[in-house]
C-alpha cells in the first residue's frame, strides 16, 4: 500500500507549485517511491499539459520545472531533466496534466524519462501513461 498526497497552486515567490508523491512507507522515501514536481509562472489549471521542454503545441505549456523522480527498490534515484541539459544527451520528455483540481483531490496524468545521472547514456526509466489520484494536503 502506498501513501499518496499532493498540493497545488501554493504561491512561492510569484510561482505556482505542484508537488505529489507516493511513498511505500509513510515518512520514509527510501525505495519504491515516485514524486512529481511542477513550477509554473501562471496558476496551474486543468486541461493543460505542462512540459519540461520548449513547445509550440496547442494545449501544452512550458513549465519552469516539471520533473518525474523515482527511487527504485535498491534505493537508487532517477530524475528527469529539462531542455537545459540537452548537451548531456538528455531527452526532455516530462509531462504533467490535471483532469481535476478540487479542494480535496488532485487527479491527472504524467509521463517522463528519468535518468540515474545527468548523462544521456546513464541508466534510465521511461514512464508512460502514469496516472495520479491524490488527496490534497
Amino acid at each position: 500500500m502506498y501513501n499518496a498526497e499532493g498540493n497545488v497552486n501554493a504561491n512561492a515567490g510569484g510561482n505556482y507549485i505542484f508537488t505529489g508523491a507516493a511513498v511505500k512507507v509513510a515518512k520514509f522515501a527510501t525505495s519504491n517511491n515516485l514524486a512529481l514536481s511542477l513550477t509554473s509562472v501562471t496558476q496551474i489549471k486543468t486541461n493543460i499539459t505542462y512540459v519540461n521542454y520548449a513547445t509550440t503545441t496547442a494545449g501544452n505549456e512550458r513549465a519552469a520545472l516539471a520533473t518525474v523522480s523515482y527511487i527504485d527498490p535498491s534505493s537508487i534515484s532517477f530524475n528527469s531533466w529539462g531542455d537545459e541539459y540537452k548537451s548531456f544527451g538528455i531527452i526532455s520528455a516530462s509531462k504533467i496534466s490535471f483532469s481535476e483540481i478540487t479542494t480535496t483531490d488532485l487527479k491527472g496524468s504524467f509521463s517522463g524519462t528519468s535518468y540515474k545521472s545527468i548523462n544521456g547514456t546513464a541508466e534510465k526509466h521511461i514512464i508512460t501513461k502514469g496516472e495520479f489520484n491524490l488527496k490534497r494536503r
